[in-house]
């Protein structure tokens, strides 16, 4: 009964109790910040690895941003590409091109481009994601706002497959928590497609973690707040092609996060830190226990199933769903098979995590960064 109990609490509190606490809080959301009066210098970073296909499109949308301020510095870590793309930067006389001929890592370069820059706000955004024309109008003003250090966009999914609908519904569910955090608080997640913070405030990024949540406790860390702006928006392709890619890319960001997390231990003091370290104890380290609350569900239910009609019918409901899931290609109707993906999703994301802790808790290295070739764009994971 206990392990029941347990696993029941975890599942009420991570993935209802705290959405619906963040929804609440997100009525205190301001409707509107006011522009700036003085804009400040911006510098754009952007690494990229074997990136031919992708740079020029990513520079010339960058370069194409409306910004009220100082245009922009542009500055281009090339990570060890075995094909041209630093030639292509090359033919951008108005970016900054910083090349390494050996493969040493997102982080690496993210390090490199920020001591070279100049502007008094740093943003980083990845290569294969294209900004709305008025992204940096819409990032840029709620770091101005007092006590603010960092902020971070919203990425949208382009794609009508199953998989891009199931991602959609994670990125949306996550953009209802980040308001209800953002509107008092601070972030416990951040995105690296498009996130910006003060270059004072930049602290180098040690090696094995996820660099945009890292980034953004650093910035609470030093008592500034991390925000959210759904309106600074971030166009990406779909981060994986098939189902089955979901188990390694969630395991990469999980042991990575949970690495970085450590990193920054004194944050989940709740005397010290109140809603962050609430947050951080619910969202980074509750959801990531999610495969354990699953596992725990089953057992104990089947345990008690046979005395218990409760525990009997929790357990047929989840034999339920995941006959479902396994079934998700064959289901009709199409609204029964919708269903059943978003099932799927869940489940093999759940499967990541649990194998991402298993990496963390064991000390397994984190791979180097290494995009993944989709099916015409780069696919690559990011912190949720």
């Amino acid at each position: 009964m206990m392990l029941l109990s347990l696993s029941l609490v975890l599942l009420v509190l991570v993935l209802l109790g705290y959405p619906l606490w963040c929804l609440r809080q997100s009525r205190h959301a301001p409707q509107a910040i006011p522009a700036p009066t003085s804009w400040p210098s911006l510098s754009v970073l952007i690494v990229v690895r074997n990136g031919a296909d992708r740079i020029d499109a990513k520079l010339a949308n960058t370069f194409g941003l409306h910004y009220p301020g100082p245009t922009p510095q542009v500055l281009v870590y090339d990570d060890g590409s075995s094909d041209d793309t630093a030639e292509r930067v090359a033919r951008w006389p108005a970016a900054t091109l910083l090349r390494n001929t050996k493969h040493n890592g997102k982080i690496a370069g993210l390090n490199a481009l920020a001591e070279q820059a100049s502007g008094e706000v740093l943003v980083f955004s990845d290569v294969d994601a294209l900004l709305d024309d008025n992204a940096l109008c819409a990032l840029i003003p709620p770091l101005c706002q007092p006590g603010i250090g960092g902020v971070c966009g919203q990425r949208r999914v382009q794609g009508s497959s199953a998989l891009a609908q199931a991602q959609s519904d994670y990125i949306d569910w996550d953009s209802r928590i980040k308001l209800g955090e953002s509107a008092r608080g601070s972030l416990t997640s951040n995105d690296g497609k498009l996130y910006a913070l003060w270059r004072g405030l930049y602290q180098p990024i040690p090696a094995a973690v996820t660099d945009d949540l890292y980034a953004a406790l650093s910035v609470i860390a030093q008592r500034q707040r991390f925000v959210f702006a759904p309106g600074a928006i971030a166009r990406v392709p779909l981060p994986v092609h098939r189902m089955a890619q979901e188990i390694p890319r969630r395991r990469r960001i999980v042991g990575a996060s949970l690495n970085g997390l450590r990193h920054h231990r004194r944050l989940l003091n709740p005397w010290r830190y109140g809603q962050v370290a609430t947050g951080l104890w619910i969202n980074k380290v509750g959801r990531r226990l999610l495969p354990l609350a699953l596992l725990g569900l089953l057992l104990g239910s089947a345990l008690l199933a046979p005395t218990h009609p409760i525990a009997a019918l929790l357990l047929v409901l989840q034999l339920a769903g995941y006959g479902l899931a396994a079934l998700h290609p064959w289901l009709r109707p199409r609204a029964l098979q919708r269903v059943a993906e978003r099932a799927t999703y869940f489940i093999l994301a759940n499967i990541g995590m649990l194998l991402g802790w298993f990496d963390f808790i064991t000390g397994r290295a984190t791979p180097k960064w290494e995009p993944e070739k989709g099916s015409a764009h780069t696919a690559k994971e990011n912190d949720q």
